[in-house]
């Protein structure tokens, strides 16, 4: 998925286990609000399991800054592999039934969220980023 996209319809992967939902996207693709902070690009997670259907995986590439809105009870296991993922609650990183592996992007934490307790998350490379 990049800045900018539109679909119509729903976006369906085949039923295996290697279909990857990916973000991604420039981080010039960033807008401003009226005090001039930069917003990240938003996805709305709660399109998982009717818009976007039967992807196993998903991940967040390249150094671009997306920010997960709403909350899925989708099983999504995300693994943040480069930039930042922003969310603002656990439930937009879907079912705590999927792991949530950090290999080298950073999780952040917005909102005074938190982490459910039951939630895996695995840390698979140093340079990963836990920013609450």
């Amino acid at each position: 998925m990049q800045y900018n996209w539109l679909f119509n319809g729903n976006i369906s992967a085949n039923s295996d286990t290697t279909n990857k939902f990916i973000l991604w996207g420039s981080t010039t693709n960033l807008t401003s609000n009226t005090t001039g902070t930069q917003w990240s690009t938003l996805f709305d997670v709660s399109q998982f399991g009717n818009k976007f259907q039967n992807f196993s995986s998903f991940y967040k590439a390249d150094s671009s800054i997306w920010r997960l809105i709403n909350t899925t009870t989708a099983n999504t296991p995300w693994t943040l592999a480069a930039g930042i993922l922003q969310i603002a609650a656990d439930g937009a990183l879907g079912s705590t039934a999927g792991t949530l592996t950090l290999d080298g992007g950073t999780l952040q934490l917005i909102s005074n969220a938190t982490l459910s307790a039951t939630r895996a998350v695995n840390i698979t490379d140093a340079g990963s980023i836990f920013d609450t």
